[in-house]
């Protein structure tokens, strides 16, 4: 909706003169839904008289009020105006929205400053290896941090948009790697998964957006722990499997990774779930792109966040976890 011409100045009584009145109407009302439209003590915006009667002055006293009240109340404005391409666009609850997916690390050019919605997901960590000289299976990868928000102001400029890598597991090592964060200009900051632990007795899952599983038999070292409100705990087992990874939407459960987190910025009609936790040895992996331990461990899915499976000892083979899923930046704003 465009801001409405101004009217030109006229003298009261000449042609024109209610036609002015009409489009200070329309300017006041396009000022209250565009910048005030959840301020109480906006002034009631003025009637339309007919030129002569009696509300022809209380309609000039509550057009004053309102310009006062603007001016010692300054909005800060609307929604964001971006001049990126955008991804998508859709309609939803009477607003018409337009959305912005990074699968890859850019930038976000604001042309007017405003408010938008914010998902930003680090990336998962990596599966525990299997540890052939002791014959234990690892830990699922954490899902990676879950930062949805709304209404976050961003000043005009360019920012820049980070899309965290995924965690590796390394086969030429026994400890895998956690995920790596997801930012808008460094502010908005999704966690990375923690990576799954391997050695009994010495490599515990790690911290993370969600932490990543134990292969802990005696539980003498801790699961990661998750990122609150980002993420969950991941699991430290007391079997001969591995514990899983936490997710977004919940910690993990034994081997299982934990389930991931729904959002619906792209459309609210079919949320998509993202950040699970990968699987323990012997587990699955969580819903949301969580890998699944394997032999090899299943990689997290791309731009999910999931966290990798964990390796598996099998027939006197130490079999490396997956990777975790690389990270997703989405931007969305009302038009």
């Amino acid at each position: 909706m465009p801001f409405p011409d101004l009217p030109p100045e006229r003298i009261p009584g000449s042609p024109g003169h209610l036609n002015d009145h009409q489009l200070i109407g329309q300017g006041l009302d396009y000022i209250q839904q565009q910048a005030y439209r959840n301020d109480p003590d906006f002034p009631p915006l003025p009637d339309i008289p007919v030129l002569g009667q009696s509300g022809h002055v209380t309609a000039h006293d509550r057009i004053l009020a309102v310009l006062e009240y603007v001016k010692q109340h300054p909005s800060v404005g609307g929604p964001a105006v971006i001049s990126n391409s955008p991804t998508g666009s859709y309609s939803a609850d009477g607003h018409n929205f337009l959305y912005y997916t990074f699968t890859a690390s850019g930038t976000l050019t604001v042309d007017t400053a405003g408010f938008a919605d914010i998902l930003v997901i680090g990336a998962g960590g990596g599966g525990g290896n299997a540890n052939q000289a002791t014959t234990d299976s690892g830990g699922g990868g954490g899902g990676g941090g879950h930062l949805e928000a709304a209404g976050i102001y961003f000043a005009a400029g360019t920012l820049t948009v980070t899309v965290g890598a995924g965690g590796a597991a390394d086969g030429a090592t026994l400890s895998s790697r956690p995920g790596n964060p997801s930012a808008i200009a460094g502010i908005y900051v999704g966690v990375g998964g923690g990576a799954g632990g391997a050695r009994d007795h010495v490599d515990g899952g790690m911290n993370g957006g969600s932490g990543g599983g134990s292969r802990t038999f005696f539980r003498t070292s801790g699961a990661g722990l998750g990122f609150s409100p980002q993420g969950n705990n991941g699991y430290a087992s007391n079997t001969s499997d591995g514990g899983g990874g936490g997710g977004a939407g919940a910690a993990a459960t034994n081997a299982n990774g934990g389930a991931g987190a729904a959002n619906g910025y792209t459309d609210p009609s079919s949320p998509i779930t993202r950040a699970g936790g990968g699987g323990g040895s012997g587990g699955s992996g969580g819903s949301g792109g969580g890998g699944a331990a394997g032999t090899p461990g299943t990689s997290g899915s791309t731009n999910t966040g999931g966290g990798g499976g964990a390796g598996q000892y099998s027939g006197g083979t130490a079999y490396k976890g997956g990777n975790g899923g690389s990270g997703i930046v989405i931007v969305r704003v009302k038009v």
